[in-house]
């Protein structure tokens, strides 16, 4: 297991039986409008230590305590590496802002300062694409590795925090066969 016992104990704290904090802090991670309440509350809720794991389940860094197999690195991109470079620059440098982006965001639950990267501005708008494709496709991956990122490391934190809790668990199941059957 990537986290100690510890940290296991700060994700059951903050997130079991508490999908409202975690609905609150995709809409901060995704720069949704939250209404002022619920950013108090998120901020208020989002300790050292909670930050901590953030940035450690966000944003992992190689180090040698990680069980075997459990190593996680955003630019641990296995499909990009049969390309040739200049086929993959483009989704090195959509990864690059895709971690910058949750960087910042992770940044501003601790400092409250914004950030320079703007989710909604890496969405393609109408005839954007054809004035400057490599712009516009570096922009979509990266819009794309940060919403799928959110969504995937937000239910992985969910599942943690919930081990105990059957129905939350049954849920978990229902998913995992729903996608080996694809």
């Amino acid at each position: 297991m990537r986290f100690s016992k510890k940290e296991l104990e700060v994700i059951k704290g903050a997130f079991e039986n508490n999908d409202d904090l975690l609905y609150s802090l995709r809409k901060h991670l995704l720069q949704c409008d939250i209404p002022e309440d619920e950013w108090v509350n998120l901020k208020k809720t989002v300790n050292p230590e909670l930050l901590a794991v953030l940035r450690k389940d966000f944003l992992p860094t190689i180090n040698d305590d990680v069980p075997l197999q459990q190593i996680a690195d955003p630019l641990l991109l296995e499909k990009i590496m049969s390309l040739p470079p200049e086929e993959a620059a483009p989704h090195i440098e959509a990864a690059l802002i895709a971690k910058e982006y949750t960087k910042q965001q992770i940044d501003e639950l601790e400092t409250g300062d914004k950030g320079k990267i703007v989710l909604k501005k890496l969405t393609p708008k109408i005839g954007e694409p054809t004035k400057n494709c490599l712009v516009s496709y570096v922009n979509l991956m990266a819009r794309n590795i940060i919403i799928s990122n959110t969504e995937s490391r937000l239910y992985f934190l969910r599942i943690l925090a919930n081990q105990n809790n059957p129905a939350i668990q049954e849920e978990f199941k229902k998913k995992l066969e729903q996608n080996s059957n694809k």
